[in-house]
C-alpha cells in the first residue's frame, strides 16, 4: 500500500517506513531532508533541489527546471515555464542503499497561456559522494526556439566561489583552468558555453559537476543583471539556429547531470 509520508513525523520513522521494500515507492508530503558526511541538501516536493551542501560548503542554493520560448511578433504573455509552479503530483522515493535514495517526480509545466504546454519526468539519485539528475520532456504544443526550450538553472553562491578557480573542460575535450571573479565587471564577465565539465577545489574537498550524454552546459554571472549568484545552465544540446524553429508536439528533451564531491586525502 502507498504510504504517505511528511519529513515533518521525524527522520527515524521516515528513514525505517521508507526502508521496509526495496521496491516501495513512498509519497513525499512536504520536502525531502538528505543528510551525509558528503552532500546534504533539501528537496522539494516539486523535485527542486535547495541548499546543497558539499561537506559543510554551500555549493548550490538552488537548482530547478526552467523553460522559455520564442513569442510571435506583437504577442504579449510570459513566455517562461516554472518547476516551482508544479503542485499537482506527488514526489516519490525509494531507499536504495546504506543512505542512499532514489527518487521520482512527474509533473507539467504551464503559463497563462499554455495549460499544461509540456510533461516532465525528473530522476534523481542520491548517494553521499554523487547526486544524478536526469530530466526528460515532452511538448504538449508545439512551441519554437531558436535552440533547446528547457534547461536545470543552478545558482551556485557568490561567498563560496568567488575569486576561486576551477577547471573547464569543453565539449571538445580540452581543459583550461580559470577564476570566478571576485568583482563583476562588463568587460571581464564569466559567461562560458557548451561545458562539458568543471572542478572546483574547496577547503576540505574537490566538487564537480559533470553533464552527462548528450548535455552540456553553460556557466554565467548573474550580477550581470544585479543578481547575486553564478549560474550554471544545463541542457540538452540543441544547435542554435538564427531563425526560431518550431518544435512540434510530442518532440523530447533529455539530459542529465553529476554533483560529485572527494574529500581531500
Amino acid at each position: 500500500m502507498r504510504k504517505l509520508l511528511s519529513t515533518a513525523i521525524g527522520a527515524v520513522f521516515f528513514v525505517s517506513a521508507v526502508a521496509q521494500g526495496a521496491d516501495d515507492w513512498a509519497d513525499v508530503l512536504k520536502a525531502f531532508n538528505y543528510k551525509s558526511n558528503g552532500f546534504s541538501c533539501r528537496i522539494m516536493t516539486d523535485g527542486s533541489i535547495c541548499n546543497l551542501k558539499a561537506g559543510d560548503a554551500l555549493v548550490v542554493k538552488k537548482s530547478l527546471l526552467h523553460g522559455k520560448y520564442e513569442i510571435a511578433k506583437g504577442e504579449k504573455h510570459d513566455c517562461r515555464f516554472f518547476q516551482g509552479n508544479e503542485k499537482n503530483h506527488p514526489l516519490k522515493l525509494r531507499k536504495t542503499g546504506e543512505n542512499s535514495y532514489a527518487l521520482e517526480k512527474t509533473g507539467s509545466l504551464s503559463n497563462e497561456k499554455h495549460k499544461p504546454a509540456a510533461s516532465y519526468t525528473e530522476k534523481i539519485s542520491l548517494s553521499p559522494r554523487a547526486i544524478e539528475i536526469e530530466f526528460e520532456i515532452e511538448l504538449l504544443v508545439p512551441l519554437a526556439s531558436q535552440s533547446g526550450i528547457f534547461c536545470s538553472l543552478n545558482y551556485l553562491p557568490l561567498d563560496t566561489f568567488q575569486n576561486r578557480g576551477f577547471r573547464f573542460a569543453g565539449a571538445g575535450g580540452k581543459s583550461k583552468l580559470m577564476v570566478f571573479p571576485q568583482n563583476y565587471s562588463k568587460a571581464s564577465a564569466l559567461h562560458l558555453r557548451q561545458a562539458k565539465d568543471i572542478m572546483v577545489s574547496l577547503e576540505k574537498g574537490i566538487f564537480e559537476i559533470a553533464a552527462g550524454k548528450g548535455s552540456v552546459f553553460s556557466i554565467s554571472d548573474t550580477r550581470s543583471y544585479k543578481g547575486k549568484a553564478f549560474r550554471i545552465d544545463i541542457n540538452e544540446y540543441v544547435p542554435w539556429k538564427h531563425k526560431a524553429m518550431e518544435f512540434p508536439v510530442g518532440k523530447q528533451f533529455k539530459w542529465s547531470f553529476k554533483y560529485i564531491y572527494k574529500e581531500h586525502e
